[in-house]
Order: structure tokens, then C-alpha cells, then sequence
């Protein structure tokens, strides 16, 4: 494989129109922009075929709904629509499912156009960093004499391309009634034209017969023949004086040309170009111009114009304040795009992003979306008033000029000035630059005053930090749907990575504002990832593409520090966050609605009463992780079923004070406290805190930090040490396997508040833990750096039977202390599979259970799975030294637990009071200890 295989790859393609890589530009789609590969702007997507999506869309829609289900999208798109999948009906349902994040079974065409758009937009930014484009210091063409340059101001420049024996040039008009050539590749003088006295306000170069048409002051339009440098036709006489033109091929034929005229009167006129064959060969007439049309546009001079053919429309900007879009050949009701405060002066169209930039005495550089005539973006920041546009597409900017000789650079993708040139040389009679144009066949931009001004291109290489991350990774999760690795850095930057080969396939910055993510989730159908941050905030998004679907409304600013998603028996879905405000708040799970949810259920309640009230008061401190397991059942595949868990929920939170605290869902009340041996005899700032995810699918896992100081009785978390734990899975369903800060794995039963084994894993915190989906491999990882690895398939949960848990191997994965783990499962063999690690040393790994370092993700050479040649080191390491193991001790019992009375128990949903009596889960079983009560599946034959 070489280098160039990492590039990220677009995953949308529309058939015979390249790759999809516009952004917000049909109607009913986004008002944003997108970004443009270094590829050919040919490949882009444009309008005709963005509107041929959006016909097959509303053909498919027979009912008239506005929407599609998975089989009218499946046979509606198939032949039209290609993902990096392929374009086979499995594959257009994948992408089926990735757009509707919401799951209610069906896609409208906001969901389809937001989702290409987006997800394209996020993958056309990492190929635009690929390569970034400055410009240098400004160089003229050499004239010791004075003798090329204008005697006054140059008014326009245009590109002619080169024909036969001539070479590209360039065309300068001046007020001195000249235009004069140069040489495109090194601005060589190489000819002036004298056509009177009058000033020459603009050129234009016919595509097909290769003349040059020039307005002048003379209120005359003249047509020059560029072989002979002569005149060849005109049109004297005009009503008032031309002061822009553009000319174009007509779309039906091969040789018609049209030329379009506008003036100070705010006419735009059109014009047919026809040779008179009938006159000698060196006469003025032998072309003519044959006035097709005549329009009043607008209500003050027309400043610049120009042909859309992708619109087949004429775009033109005025001192009246408006951007006018009038159609050719139809001459439809005329259009105007409104929101400039002061008289436009100049207007650009780029046809690889579909959208108009314009820019005129209100200082301000506009973005307008020409489909739903509104302005998308105002970019601020000149001083004086913008005078001329440009678009360099390739390298994804706009270029403005200003009458105080400014030109600023911004960046399409983000609306940010990237570079402002100031040109300091002093010019007469006029200190002013005049025109502006960037040659994209020789990569360079000019500007005008007495002479063509080059500014050279730089291009820079390409920057790999849009690769990877470059702040500590905090937060990874894998979606086993998909087979994509999540990660969020402590930055607010969201990456998402294809686990096959390590390619970073999106990410969107600053997902929080400048708050750190703390808590990362999908949800039941690992269609939408939810993120909460350490203000209080949570946000749920289309992974795939990046939007931002809702946003959860907080009961605080305090951190989110777990997030989990549940279903109950009654198919009602919620999500419940923990944080440092010590209580469960649930949101009902509306996904259809897009107003923020507010909470439907805060735990501990104080209306409850005071006695249920004491008995949910589970934690002193700050509540640090949430987990839960759900009824085990058998799964359905995710993509055809709303949910694939039901109700009797067991909740497990873990606090700053040590204690793991067991909810039932159902019933609102606590079950049980799990306390680690001589929890009681560890000072506050010592206790380890414990963390619930599920990598069976049924708990959620969240990486926290546990020391730190105390300030204002909240947590300040340490980097350094954490805790983490983890339901085993269905093999043994009450197994927890438990990490803690002094480097302990334990194994508890839940069910039955008993510690199984306890192994002395490391001498360092032990901050992470995962098992695979089989149960035959667990995974930690400490402060250090450091990962192991545990063979348990022989260990059947049994208490005492510690020795069948063996250390296979152990090695340095990182230079910092590792933050999270996933288990990546490889096909269906039960244990193949790879471990993901997430490091504050900003790495991201994936590592085989031996130990084999697969690559980094973002790495520049792509690894498979199946070839461990592509891996960066395939030996492995080395076995470790068996574990030490300690016998499991009884865990102390709280005492306030053991004199509480019969209480009403609630509904932890809707808050009703359900029964009258004891709690069983408080019976003494709850802490008892022995073989004896373990269930069937935990007794192990001697």
C-alpha cells in the first residue's frame, strides 16, 4: 500500500458526477458552504445534478409525505447514488440507516441533503488541509523605460487563453484608452493597442471566435481581432455609457456566442456576436452585434456582471445595494438577493460550491445561497470599501480587495481570514489598486494600478495534525454497527476513525464551545452519539455527519460526567446523565422533537418523602460514572429493530466517595451498596471511584479521573489516576470487573453484593478495563502507560477460583497514562478482535490481545486486520508473570442501611407511588458471602 491510500475518501457519490463535495445549494437544503478538494472542480457536484437528487426524491415520494422509507430509498437512489460500500442495495440501506439518526424509519429530503452536505463538508476539510496556499510579496514586470505601463489606471485585467502559436496572456484596459498584453507566465509586455481617448472601462474574450469586446467611456462597444490587433465590428452610440461586460458560448450551439453589456443606467443588455461573411476581410463591420434583449436591472450603475451557466442566468451587482439573477433565455420574473446595507461593487460565482460572493461599500464580504436568495455568511474585516472578488476554488478561498489597497484571503470551509497583504508601494496618479484576478492554471493572483501586480502562490505541506489529535484523548466509544472508533480529545474536537484501516473518515471542532467533553454515549441504535461536557451541557449528533440534532437543557453548569441510554418495559426510551450535582436526570428520548428536552425525572427527589428521599441518597459526593445492564434477552440487529433492550434495568453509579452504588430502574429504589475491603479506613482523597460501561452491549462506559483536591465541595479531577468497571457479559451476567487507583482488578456479583477475586494487577493506578464480547479476554490498563491482558474463558465466576485468571501479556502501549479502552470485535470467532486505546499522551492506538501494535489511528500508511505485513510491529509481547492474587474479603456493610425502615417505593419514571412495604434487594442476602449463594451458573466443579 502506499501513502495515498490514507487519504480520506468521500463516501457519497452521485453516478457520472464525481464526487459530492458542495454544501447547502438546492432548495431545501443547507445554507452553509462545503469545501472543495485539490481535485478538478469538474469533479465537484452542480447544481443540475444536486437537482436531479432531489427529482429522484420527489418521484420516489408517491404517497406525498415528504419522506422515504428504507425501500423506496434503496430502489429509488439505486444507480444514482454510490457510497465507498458500493452501490448494491445492503449498502443503500447502510447509508439509509446513517441519515435517519433519529430511527423513526424514514429519511425527508432535509435529512438527505443535511446529512450529503455535511458529512462531505467534514471530509473535503481534511483533504483541504492537505495542502494550504499562501501568497508572497508582490512582483512586477521589468519596464526601465516606463514605456509598458498604462498612463493611467488600469480599469480591468482578464485572462486569454492560449490559441494556436499564441501563448496565455493577459488583457489590461486603462483610462489612457489602451489595453495592452502580457505574457501570463511572466508578465512580459507584449503589445498595446491605442483605441482613442476615452477611457476603456472593460474587456471581455469571445470563447469561440477569439476576439476581444471593450466598453469605453465613448458609450461604444468595440470587438478587436486579436490576430490582426484590429477592429473588426462595433456598436456606436449607446444609450448610456457601458461600464462591465461578460460573453459566453450559447449552451445549444457550438459557435453562437453571446455578449452581455451593463451600464451606469442599471440596463443590462444582450447582445448576439454574428459575422457579416458578406464584408472584406480587413473591414470594421465584418462582425456584428444584434441586441437580443435590453432590461432596466437595476436602479444605478452596473458595477460588474457575469454568465452562470449552470443557472443560465446573468449575475450583476449595483450601487443600488442589490445582486440581481436574471434567466437568459426564459426571462423569468427577475431575482434579487437583498442584505447589503450600501452599493455593491463587485460579485463572483463559484461553480464547484454553487454560491455568490459579493462584496461593495458597506466593507462587507457576503455569502448568498442563490437557490433560496439569502445570505449564508458575512465575512467582517476591511476597513474600507471592497472593490473586487475573486475565487480561488482550488485551494478553497475568497479573495477581496479594498479601496486602501488591502487584500484579505478566506478560508470557504470556516469563514476565517487566513492572510491580509497590504501593498505598500506608492502609485500614481492614483495610490490604488484597481483590479484583481486569480489565474488558477498558473496559480498565482494579480492586481492593477499602472501595472499587473503578481502575487505569488506558496503552497505548503500538507499539515498531518488534521490527522490526529493534538490535545489528550479523554473519551473514546465504538459503534459496532458501523465499525467505527469515536474519539473527543480535551480540545471539544470529535473524531471519527474507520477501524478496518485506521483512516479518519470526519470530526468537527469545538463540539462543547470551549468546554471540555466529559461523557461520551451512542445511543439504542448506535445512530446518534451523545456528548456531555463539564458545563453541564449535553448535545446529541449525527455521528456520520456531524450535526447537531438537539441539545439536552441542564439543571446546572456543573459537569456531565456519565451518560446512559434505556428503554423500559413500556418501550419508552430515556436518557440519564450523572454528574457532579449527585442525582440521575432523565430525559425522555423525543427524537423527533428539536426543541432541547428537559429533564423528566431528577433522583433523589425530595417529593418522594423524607424516608425515600434518605434511602436514594446513594451518594455523599459527587456522582462520577454511571452504568447499567439490562434484561438479559437475546438481541436484535440494530438496523431493523427500534431497540434491542427492555425493561428491569439494574442502574450502578460511582461516586467521589468510593461507594458503588446498584438502582433498580423499575422501582426508583437503591438495592445495594458495593464497597471495596477497608474502603472504611481510606482517607476521602484516597478512595478509588469506581466507572460502569458494558462492552457487551448492555452498559455504557465512561473513563473519569479520581484524585485531585477538593474546592467549593466539588471534584477536581487528576489526569493521572482513574477507575473504571465493567459488566463481564452474558457468559457471567452479575460478573463486575472492577479497576481501581491502587491497582487492583476485583470481581464482584452484583445481584449478590459479593467480591469474587481480587488480583494485584500493577503497582500503578489501574485507570481502564474492557472485556471482549465472548468473555474470554479482559484488558486493563494503568497510569503508567501500560496494558495487560487476561485470559478468563476457564473461569466460570466462582469465588476462590482466582487461579484460573492468567496474565498473557503486558506491555508499554503509552508514555502517558491511558484514559480509555474498547474491545473491537473482528468477525463472529469468539475472542478475535483488537483493543483501542485512548492515552493523555494525545496517542490512539489499536493493539492485538498479545500485545502487537496494529498503528496509531491517523497514521499516514493504512494497516488491514488481515495482513499483519501493514501493522507497525506484529511480535507481540511478552507473557507477564502470573498475577498476584488475594483472597476476596467481605465487603463492609453501610452501616445506615441496616436500619432502614419499610418505605414507599416509586416509579423512577413518573414519580407514582407503587407498593407499601420492605425493599427485598435489602434483605440480609444482599451482603451475604459463600459459594452457597451463588446461581447455577456461577458453582465451578472442584
Amino acid at each position: 500500500m502506499t501513502p495515498a491510500a490514507n487519504k480520506p475518501t468521500k463516501t457519497l457519490k452521485l453516478k457520472g458526477s464525481g464526487r459530492v463535495d458542495n454544501k447547502g445549494l438546492a432548495a431545501g437544503a443547507l445554507t452553509a458552504r462545503s469545501n472543495l478538494s485539490s481535485e478538478s472542480a469538474d469533479n465537484g457536484l452542480n447544481l443540475e445534478r444536486l437537482l436531479k437528487a432531489k427529482e429522484v426524491f420527489a418521484k420516489a415520494d408517491r404517497d406525498k409525505g415528504g419522506s422515504l422509507d428504507v425501500n423506496e430509498f434503496a430502489v429509488a437512489f439505486k444507480g444514482v447514488l454510490s457510497t465507498d460500500e458500493g452501490d448494491g442495495p445492503d449498502a443503500l440501506r447502510r447509508l439509509f440507516a446513517r441519515i435517519d439518526a433519529n430511527a423513526d424509519g424514514t429519511v425527508d429530503w432535509r435529512e438527505f441533503s443535511t446529512y450529503i452536505l455535511l458529512e462531505n463538508d467534514s471530509a473535503a476539510s481534511l483533504r483541504g488541509g492537505e495542502e494550504s496556499t499562501t501568497y508572497g510579496h508582490p512582483t512586477e514586470p521589468g519596464d526601465p523605460t516606463g514605456q509598458n505601463r498604462h498612463n493611467h489606471m488600469i480599469t480591468s485585467i482578464i485572462n486569454l487563453p492560449a490559441k494556436g502559436h499564441l501563448k496565455e496572456r493577459y488583457v489590461t484596459t486603462g483610462k489612457d484608452g489602451t489595453f495592452r498584453f502580457w505574457q501570463a507566465k511572466d508578465l512580459e509586455h507584449c503589445g498595446t493597442v491605442r483605441t482613442g481617448s476615452a477611457w476603456l472601462t472593460a474587456a471581455a474574450a469571445t470563447p469561440v471566435s477569439y476576439k476581444l469586446c471593450t466598453a469605453s467611456y465613448a458609450r461604444t462597444v468595440k470587438i478587436f481581432d486579436l490576430q490582426g490587433m484590429e477592429v473588426c465590428g462595433s456598436v456606436p452610440e449607446l444609450v448610456h455609457t457601458p461600464v462591465c461586460l461578460d460573453c459566453w458560448r450559447r449552451p445549444t450551439s457550438a459557435t453562437d456566442e453571446v455578449l452581455a453589456v451593463g451600464d451606469i443606467g442599471g440596463y443590462v443588455t444582450l447582445f448576439d456576436l454574428q459575422q457579416n461573411w458578406s464584408e472584406q476581410k480587413r473591414s470594421e463591420n465584418r462582425w456584428s452585434l444584434g441586441q437580443v434583449w435590453r432590461q432596466l436591472l437595476h436602479t444605478d450603475w452596473v458595477c460588474q456582471l457575469q454568465y452562470i451557466s449552470e443557472l443560465n442566468s446573468i449575475l450583476s451587482c449595483s450601487l443600488d445595494k442589490r445582486l440581481c439573477l436574471a434567466d437568459v433565455e426564459a426571462r423569468v420574473t427577475v431575482k434579487y438577493l437583498e442584505g447589503h446595507t450600501q452599493g455593491v461593487r463587485a460579485v463572483d460565482w463559484s461553480k464547484a460550491y454553487s454560491f455568490i460572493a459579493s462584496g461593495g461599500l458597506d466593507r462587507n464580504v457576503m455569502l448568498w445561497n442563490p437557490f433560496q436568495l439569502q445570505s449564508m455568511a458575512t465575512l467582517q474585516g476591511h476597513a474600507a470599501a471592497i472593490t473586487h472578488i475573486t475565487i480561488n476554488e482550488r485551494s478553497n478561498q475568497i479573495i477581496s480587495l479594498s479601496s486602501d489597497k488591502v487584500i484579505k484571503v478566506w478560508d470557504i470551509r470556516n469563514n476565517r481570514c487566513l492572510q491580509t497583504m497590504t501593498d505598500k508601494q506608492k502609485h500614481r496618479p492614483e495610490d490604488a489598486l484597481t483590479c484583481l484576478l486569480y489565474d488558477a492554471k498558473q496559480q498565482h493572483l494579480l492586481s492593477g494600478s499602472v501595472l499587473p501586480k503578481v502575487w505569488q502562490a506558496v503552497h505548503l505541506k500538507p499539515d498531518s495534525s488534521l490527522r490526529r489529535h493534538l490535545h489528550p484523548v479523554c473519551q473514546l466509544v465504538y459503534n459496532s454497527v458501523y465499525h467505527e472508533a469515536i474519539s473527543a480529545d480535551e480540545s471539544g474536537l470529535i473524531c471519527v476513525w474507520k477501524v478496518s484501516s485506521g483512516a479518519l473518515r470526519t470530526r468537527w471542532a469545538r463540539a462543547h464551545g470551549d468546554a471540555r467533553i466529559t461523557s461520551m454515549a451512542f445511543d439504542l441504535n448506535y445512530r446518534r452519539l451523545i456528548t456531555g461536557c463539564e458545563s453541564g451541557t449535553v448535545k446529541v449528533w449525527n455521528f456520520s455527519s456531524g450535526e447537531c440534532l438537539k441539545e439536552l437543557e441542564g439543571i446546572s453548569n456543573q459537569e456531565i460526567t456519565g451518560i446512559i441510554c434505556l428503554q423500559t418495559m413500556m418501550k419508552r426510551q430515556y436518557i440519564v446523565t450523572v454528574g457532579w450535582e449527585r442525582c440521575l436526570v432523565f430525559y425522555e428520548d423525543t427524537k423527533s422533537d428539536k426543541r432541547p428536552l428537559k429533564p423528566c425525572r431528577i433522583v433523589p427527589d425530595s417529593r418522594a418523602g423524607q424516608q425515600a428521599a434518605a434511602l436514594n441518597q446513594g451518594h455523599t459526593s459527587d456522582i462520577l460514572t454511571v452504568a447499567m445492564q439490562a434484561r438479559l434477552q437475546a438481541r436484535v440487529p440494530l438496523l431493523h429493530a427500534a431497540s434491542a433492550h427492555g425493561g428491569n434495568h439494574t442502574l450502578v453509579t460511582g461516586g467521589y466517595d468510593g461507594l458503588v452504588v446498584v438502582w433498580n430502574t423499575d422501582s426508583g429504589a437503591l438495592a445495594a451498596h458495593l464497597s471495596p475491603p477497608g474502603l472504611a479506613h481510606i482517607g476521602v482523597q484516597e478512595r478509588s471511584v469506581e466507572q460502569s460501561k458494558n462492552n457487551q452491549q448492555y452498559l455504557l462506559a465512561y473513563q473519569v479521573n479520581l484524585q485531585g483536591e477538593k474546592n467549593s465541595g466539588l471534584l477536581h479531577p487528576s489526569p493521572d489516576t482513574a477507575s473504571q468497571v465493567v459488566f463481564v457479559g452474558k457468559r457471567l451476567p452479575y460478573v463486575l470487573a472492577a479497576v481501581s487507583a491502587d491497582g487492583c482488578l476485583r470481581l464482584w456479583n452484583v445481584k449478590l453484593a459479593q467480591l469474587l477475586a481480587e488480583v494485584q494487577v500493577s503497582r500503578d493506578s489501574l485507570t481502564a478495563v474492557c472485556v471482549d464480547p465472548a468473555q474470554t479476554h479482559l484488558v486493563a490498563a494503568d497510569s503508567a502507560g501500560f496494558m495487560y491482558t487476561y485470559s478468563i474463558a476457564a473461569w466460570k465466576g466462582g469465588k476462590g477460583k482466582q487461579a484460573a485468571i492468567q496474565c498473557t501479556a503486558q506491555w508499554e502501549a503509552h508514555k502517558g497514562s491511558i484514559s480509555a479502552l474498547q474491545w473491537m470485535q473482528q468477525g463472529t470467532v469468539p475472542g478475535k478482535g483488537f483493543i483501542a486505546s485512548a492515552s493523555t499522551d494525545k496517542g490512539f492506538a489499536v493493539w492485538s490481545p498479545s500485545g502487537a501494535h496494529v498503528g496509531d489511528f491517523g497514521q499516514q500508511q493504512p494497516w488491514d486486520w488481515e495482513d499483519s505485513q501493514t501493522w507497525k510491529d506484529s511480535s507481540g509481547a511478552s507473557t507477564a508473570t502470573l498475577p498476584v492474587h488475594r483472597d476476596a474479603e467481605k465487603p463492609v456493610a453501610i452501616p445506615q442501611l441496616q436500619s432502614l425502615q419499610p418505605v414507599q417505593t416509586h416509579d423512577l419514571m413518573s414519580g407514582l407511588l407503587l407498593r407499601q412495604g420492605s425493599d427485598p434487594s435489602l434483605d440480609d442476602c444482599v451482603y451475604s458471602s459463600g459459594d452457597e449463594m451463588l446461581p447455577d451458573c456461577f458453582t465451578e466443579d472442584d
